[in-house]
């Protein structure tokens, strides 16, 4: 198998998220063509480590300009590194590889460039009752929400009452801090 440096190509990607790729060849007839996908995250200038191989499909009986095509998910871990890394995709004829530098007869491998850009994490939190705030306590750092009951937004301080929250406006008299800003008094007038 040949190997093509299109390095020059690059393409944009953050750690964290997904990425479909969808790849296209020529197999010279009614013939089945795998691809595998080697993507050197930690930068070690090998594709050996885990999780830098990854299978790319296969494709059957296509010149390459019809819509015979293999689609792949490619998601980026939150452990590569940032800057540029190299990509390669190798097309074998008749079997998948799991070797980046040998293998195959038939087929050709095409370098990539991909620039890794690390996600900048967000403050999530829980919200217990569903009103769009959490409590500070259970505060935790990530990229995505870490699930369905968290929310952007902290500071409450009752989240088992979904009327009691920063957002709320306070009920003057009752002696409860809906609006959790430590008074249970403010905006109400003053009696005499």
């Amino acid at each position: 198998a040949s190997l093509e440096n299109f390095i020059a190509i690059s393409g944009n990607v953050t750690t964290e998220n997904s990425y479909t790729m969808t790849l296209k060849g020529n197999t010279d007839g009614d013939f089945t063509s795998y691809f595998t996908i080697f993507i050197d995250w930690n930068q070690d200038g090998d594709f050996l480590d885990a999780g830098e191989t990854i299978n790319g499909g296969s494709i059957t009986d296509t010149d390459g300009t019809d819509v015979i095509q293999a689609v792949t998910s490619i998601t980026v871990p939150g452990s590569a590194l940032a800057g540029q890394t190299r990509m390669r995709i190798k097309k074998l004829f008749n079997s998948a590889s799991t070797d980046a530098c040998t293998g195959g007869s038939y087929g050709q491998s095409e370098d990539y460039t991909l620039n890794v850009t690390l996600c900048t994490p967000s403050n999530w939190y829980a919200d217990a009752d569903g009103d769009g705030y959490g409590t500070d306590a259970s505060l935790v750092s990530a990229c995505f929400s870490p699930g369905a009951n968290y929310v952007l937004l902290g500071g409450d301080c009752n989240d088992a009452v979904a009327s009691i929250n920063p957002g709320a406006a306070e009920i003057c008299y009752d002696g409860i801090d809906q609006n959790c800003n430590g008074s249970t008094t403010d905006g109400c007038p003053v009696i005499t």
